[in-house]
């Protein structure tokens, strides 16, 4: 069935079935009119294939250069959907530009703002650039953007979660999913009920992610419980979101989320309050996916009993110095119905014979179905040979390669009891996935490698640096 009707002398394209499959193929049709001017090819295609060309041909998020008309849509449709912003310089640039040709926006579904320096120590500093009016304006010319992200700049992420934004008619109406990384200065608690009242303006926003590294002592005036003794209207939409668990209001702000599938838990605190913010689920049955991430320097808390309040929980991220070292956590795990389950840190302790005992045998968790493992990392570089000798850099205290990264396997989670779980989760149909799995082998490749550097050292391969 053709795509388009074939019109005087112009090139028509078609979808023909071939072998199972539509196949475009381009027509020519001639009529009385033959001498008429040719007409563009690239005009006649249909937009979806064109879109198909622009993106194999500009694969960089970088301008293209002059580009043909016919390529204008995709060009606008590719650098205008998603906006990536490294600095206050460039959104006020982008605001000027918006608010030049307002048409643009349309077309912006994504926006991420990250204003911090290079280094990511400090933030840059902020010299009300663009103002506040103009950023309200640029909101509003923001009718379809989806996803908003905001990193560093404190002055943005009040002003987005203020009512002077959220309230101003056409102020980002379609925001489903919005992110600020802040050091919330000025705020007595990023998560406070009272200050988040305004996201009930956000209509449509599904994943709220609030995240600070800061102090919750420092520069943040924690109210009292009864302070505001009224009660508080849920988040009735809010399906995912990301706390920092050492607010003392983070609890709060979960016990407003009926509706909450989805829940990421940070903690940079020893004395962890992550099991106050799984208590407060109001709805434990409906969760689907629970992460808790803690900084690597604390020492290693165990996963709390709260967790098993999860029946429908389907995918389980712990990240950092967790403690999976005892039986009772993998017994905690069959539990829940889980189909994924990874563990990550630097500091986890996990004994490889009790996750083969997870996955395998009498033993086994009934719906797992894919194990990652990232706690421990392992990188093949670049191999050193005679041809690229005089080239390359050593490192003096791995004596390898730049890029090469020996692993350091525990005691408890070596390389051999790896290599058996995994002929063990093969024959049990579970996969397992990771860094840990990929660093299998990397030390062997490695004593290779500072083989062939001393042996080419002893040769004299390498004096020519010097």
């Amino acid at each position: 069935m053709p795509f388009e009707t074939q019109q005087g002398n112009e090139v028509r394209p078609r979808l023909l079935p071939r072998d199972g499959k539509l196949v475009l193929t381009l027509l020519q049709v001639k009529d009385a009119a033959a001498d008429s001017p040719k007409v563009d090819r690239l005009t006649a295609l249909p937009p979806e294939l064109l879109e198909t060309i622009f993106e194999l041909a500009y694969d960089s998020c970088a301008p293209p250069g002059p580009i043909c008309k016919a390529f204008l849509p995709c060009y606008r449709n590719r650098f205008f959907g998603l906006v990536l912003i490294n600095s206050y310089a460039e959104l006020e640039g982008f605001a000027r530009v918006i608010a030049a040709k307002p048409f643009l926006g349309t077309i912006t579904r994504e926006l991420r703002i990250d204003c911090e320096d290079d280094s990511g120590d400090d933030v840059e500093p902020d010299e009300l650039r663009p103002p506040d009016d103009d950023f309200i304006r640029l909101g509003r010319h923001l009718p379809y953007l989806e996803t908003f992200d905001l990193t560093g700049s404190n002055r943005l992420s009040l002003l987005v979660l203020s009512a002077a934004a959220a309230s101003t008619p056409g102020f980002m109406p379609s925001l489903k999913s919005l992110t600020l990384f802040s050091p919330f200065h000025g705020c007595f608690d990023p998560y406070h009920p009272v200050f988040l009242a305004p996201l009930h303006y956000y209509r449509h926003l599904e994943k709220l992610a609030l995240q600070t590294a800061c102090d919750p002592d420092a520069g943040l005036t924690s109210l009292a419980p009864n302070a505001y003794p009224f009660a508080y209207p849920p988040f009735l939409l809010i399906t995912s979101v990301s706390v920092s668990a050492h607010f003392r209001q983070a609890p709060e702000l979960v016990r407003l989320l009926p509706s909450l599938q989805e829940l990421y838990i940070d903690c940079i605190e020893s004395d962890s309050p992550v099991p106050s913010v799984l208590e407060a689920v109001p709805n434990p049955t409906a969760l689907r996916l629970l992460q808790i991430r803690t900084s690597n320097r604390l020492t290693p808390w165990r996963v709390p009993n709260a967790v098993a309040r999860f029946a429908g929980c389907q995918s389980l991220l712990l990240i950092g110095s967790c403690d999976c070292a005892e039986p009772a956590f993998f017994d905690l795990l069959r539990q829940l119905p889980l189909r994924s389950l990874e563990m990550c840190g630097f500091v986890l302790k996990t004994d490889a014979s009790l996750l083969q005992a997870l996955i395998s045998g009498p033993t086994r968790h009934g719906t797992l179905d894919h194990l990652i493992l990232n706690n421990v990392r392992g990188e093949i570089g670049k191999w050193v040979t005679l041809d690229n000798a005089a080239l390359a850099r050593i490192d003096d205290d791995t004596d390898l390669p730049e890029g090469w990264e020996e692993p350091d396997w525990p005691q408890t989670c070596s390389e051999e009891a790896v290599i058996k779980l995994v002929r063990a989760a093969k024959a049990s149909g579970v996969r397992v996935s990771g860094t840990t799995v990929e660093a299998i082998g990397v030390a062997e490749a490695c004593e290779k490698q500072r083989g062939v550097i001393e042996y080419l050292d002893e040769a004299g391969a390498f004096e020519i640096l010097f």
